[in-house]
Order: structure tokens, then sequence, then C-alpha cells
């Protein structure tokens, strides 16, 4: 596999970046969610 952090933490444009923002939004409430229940 290709170093997917590096394309996870630096879009190449901005509608990746606002995809990137979404996923990680959702992800960090997704954790914050488990991490309370």
């Amino acid at each position: 596999m290709e170093k997917k952090e590096d394309k996870w933490r630096k879009p190449r444009s901005v509608k990746e970046d606002t995809i990137w923002r979404c996923r990680v939004w959702k992800a960090s409430s997704l954790q914050r969610h488990n991490t309370q229940t």
C-alpha cells in the first residue's frame, strides 16, 4: 500500500480538502462517541 496518511493529511485540491475535512470531522466525532460509550 502507498502512504495513505500522506494523502489523508495533504489533500491535492480544494474539492478533496472539503471531502477531507468532512471525513476528519466525521471520524473525530465517531471517535469521541465511541470513547464516551
